[in-house]
């Protein structure tokens, strides 16, 4: 059977970008974004910082797809996200709208997710899914939160 993070790697670039928006849904359908900054280390805090119009900025695809497959295997390497991603896996593989993506994402997208990785642990239950997410550690937020606060700030330079 193929692991989480064996089946985000295989992944096309607009599956990529159309699993991460659906875990963004469901995640925040889950839990508030008051709960998440509340529960963010505070260096995520700081470095995740953006004017609230810069939010709707577009990266471009290269930008969006690189940020999108760091944030998925961050979210898929975690036991207790993993059930999440399958379930949105399953909820949207067969979709034919999967044909349209674009693959670009909104910057306050992938801050949203970059910094509901950076929280300490957090309970929530995702449809019938009872999930547990680990405290961030220091080398999560050297592999997610560096590059990603560097790909935002890219798009949002006034920030």
């Amino acid at each position: 059977m193929q692991s989480t993070v064996e089946l985000v790697g295989s992944l096309s670039n607009k599956q990529a970008i159309a699993l991460l928006e659906r875990l963004n849904q469901e995640i925040y359908e889950a839990v508030t974004y008051d709960e998440v900054e509340r529960s963010a280390r505070p260096e995520a805090r700081t470095s995740l910082k953006v004017e609230p119009d810069a939010l709707e900025e577009l990266m471009d695809s290269e930008s969006s797809i690189k940020a999108a497959r760091m944030l998925l295997t961050a979210i898929a390497r975690d036991p207790g996200l993993a059930p999440v991603v399958e379930q949105a896996w399953d909820t949207i593989r067969k979709d034919h709208r999967l044909m349209v993506v674009e693959t670009v994402l909104a910057v306050g997208l992938v801050m949203n997710l970059t910094l509901f990785m950076s929280t300490t642990e957090l309970e929530f239950k995702v449809g019938k899914l009872k999930l547990k997410k680990k405290a961030a550690d220091a080398k999560l937020l050297k592999e997610l939160l560096v590059p990603v606060t560097a790909l935002i700030k890219k798009f949002t330079p006034g920030s």
